[in-house]
Order: structure tokens, then C-alpha cells, then sequence
């Protein structure tokens, strides 16, 4: 499959470095995109790429997966639907060829995140909790 980039953006959501990196790679040199013709994006950076996005009228993105894609989609750094609206175009480097597989991939995306997203709301929530004793605290130091 060939496309035209030269008047597009092309914009990764990849770690650099690594086994995603080489497949975005492949797909990037399939795509005959010039070499530095994209700007790459960690997935904890996904929140910049979409303000990239926002001013672009024609974008290519290219995830390592659909799980960094998803990730981002979940925390709300994405909006996948006004992507689709703008005619962003998104493809995977990493595609399992089994759709059994990739729902399986995708839940333990989701489970993965979804425990990460858990474990955070237990820091907040005891972090709130030892400012609300301390506050009580420092109460009843004042009463006195």
C-alpha cells in the first residue's frame, strides 16, 4: 500500500528506541516516507501530539500498536472520534493477524491501564487522607 506523504504530516506515537521503533521504521520506509519527514512521540507525550494534530489539516499517524493507541484514547489524551471528523489518518506498525489475538492484546491494554488508573486513585486517596488527619492535627493544637 502506497501513499503520498509529501504534503502530509506525519506524526509517530512510538518509544525511539527498540523492537516498536524498528517496525514503525519498516512501515515508515513502506510507506516511502523521506527519511525525517516525521516527528516522533512518546506515548506519555500523546497529549503534544494531539495539539500537533489540531493544527494540522492532513496527518498520518503512525502508532507502534494499537495498545499505545488505545492508552492514549483512554487517559483522554487523544479524541479518536474528532481524529476520524478531520480525516487524521492512523495505522499500527504491529497488526496481529488473528482478530482473536487482538482483542486479547487490547484487554490486557485495558487491564493494564485500568490497574495503573486504580493504583493512582490509591495514592490520591491516601495522600487526602494524611493531609485531612495533619489539618485535624494542627485543629487541635489551635483549640487548646
Amino acid at each position: 500500500m502506497s501513499t503520498t506523504t509529501s504534503q502530509r504530516a506525519v506524526l509517530v506515537l512510538s518509544e525511539r528506541t527498540g523492537p516498536p521503533a524498528d517496525a514503525v521504521r519498516a512501515l515508515l520506509a513502506e510507506l516511502n516516507v523521506a527519511v525525517d519527514q516525521e516527528q516522533w512521540f512518546v506515548p506519555r507525550d500523546a497529549d503534544d501530539l494531539a495539539r500537533q494534530i489540531s493544527t494540522q489539516h492532513d496527518a498520518l499517524v503512525i502508532c507502534s500498536d494499537a495498545g499505545v493507541y488505545m492508552h492514549a484514547v483512554w487517559e483522554q489524551r487523544i479524541d479518536a472520534l474528532a481524529w476520524q471528523h478531520t480525516g487524521v489518518d492512523v495505522r499500527f506498525a504491529e497488526v496481529p493477524q488473528d482478530a482473536g489475538l487482538a482483542i486479547r492484546e487490547l484487554a490486557a491494554h485495558l487491564g493494564n491501564w485500568q490497574q495503573q488508573r486504580r493504583r493512582g486513585r490509591t495514592l490520591a486517596g491516601l495522600m487526602l487522607s494524611v493531609l485531612a488527619i495533619a489539618l485535624a492535627f494542627v485543629l487541635l493544637l489551635l483549640a487548646r
